[in-house]
């Protein structure tokens, strides 16, 4: 719409308000400068005759000096937002979260553990938490964090699971061998036999543990 089509809208009343802006702010500058001189030179008789004709040309003139002001002035830097997260984010967090219950439930159902010794190993598996998905992966960090907790504990039960495999498979050849006697000191026992010797050597444990080893058993169980 050309500045005089507006004018004589403005004239004619069937163009004000809202609309009015509009159309003002559709001009490109040229146009608006052409229309503010129309407006103040060509139809100044004519709009002070009526009072809201008036007041529409007052209009023009503030927009077009608000629009010229605007070409003048710079654009504000905005500083970049953070996005939001996404629905795609809460749902694979939810979905790890319930991988990670039901992996706690198994590891805890599988070693016979009470709450606080549960606690305990939730508290150690935070800090080796790989952050993985899958519930699976998830019970192996628990795993570890019970093996670290329990590290003595584990030594020392495959020291004991060595020994007792060393005196089972010393007891065996012993029996397919046959027993051989030997001489001794003055026909009295020797402290420590041969599988206990044996044993000690095998397992690195002291003779007494060998001993211990050997007349339990080898049904004992660590748990």
């Amino acid at each position: 719409m050309t500045p005089e089509e507006i004018l004589a809208k403005v004239s004619n009343g069937e163009l004000s308000g809202d609309k009015l802006d509009e159309v003002v702010n559709d001009l490109s500058v040229e146009q608006q400068a052409d229309l503010k001189k129309k407006a103040s030179e060509d139809v100044t008789k004519s709009l002070s005759e009526m009072s809201g004709v008036r007041k529409e040309k007052q209009r023009i003139e503030e927009l077009v000096a608000q629009k010229q002001k605007e070409l003048d002035t710079p654009l504000e830097k905005k500083e970049p937002q953070t996005p939001p997260a996404t629905a795609k984010d809460e749902t694979m967090s939810q979905f790890r979260d319930e991988q990670k219950q039901k992996a706690i439930q198994k590891f805890k159902s599988d070693f016979g553990l009470s709450d606080e010794e549960n606690q305990v190993i939730l508290e150690n598996f935070k800090k080796i938490d790989s952050g993985k998905v899958d519930a699976e992966f998830i019970y192996q960090d628990l795993v570890g964090a019970y093996a670290f907790v329990n590290k003595d504990k584990l030594v020392e039960a495959d020291k004991e699971r060595q020994a007792r495999e060393a005196a089972a498979a010393t007891a065996n050849a012993e029996n397919a061998g046959g027993m051989q006697g030997k001489p001794n000191n003055g026909n009295q026992p020797p402290k420590y036999s041969d599988t206990v010797t044996n044993v000690a050597q095998k397992a690195g444990i002291t003779l007494e543990a060998a001993k211990k080893v050997v007349e339990e058993g080898t049904k004992r169980e660590w748990k």
